[in-house]
């Protein structure tokens, strides 16, 4: 009985992770968001307000879970 509660447990949290994963996704591909993380993460975009970074440098949509890539696989393929 007890191995079916481990298992639970780690399905519980597997499934809670993934929520956040999700979520974290969802904030992240907002343009604004993004924009501020690049002005202060990225010295080349320290100088341009936010707005100007979203609107200029981040091109069409972030997409977020479309495509699944395996981590032993180049992107390009």
């Amino acid at each position: 009985m007890n191995v079916q509660n481990i298992l639970a447990k780690r399905i519980d949290t597997a499934d809670d992770m993934s929520s956040y994963d999700k979520a974290c996704k969802q904030i992240l591909a907002n343009k604004i968001i993004l924009a501020w993380i690049m002005k202060h993460s990225m010295n080349e975009y320290s100088s341009y307000r936010v707005e100007e970074i979203a609107d200029n440098f981040i091109e069409g949509e972030p997409e977020i879970s479309k495509d699944t890539l395996h981590r032993d696989e180049n992107s390009a393929e």
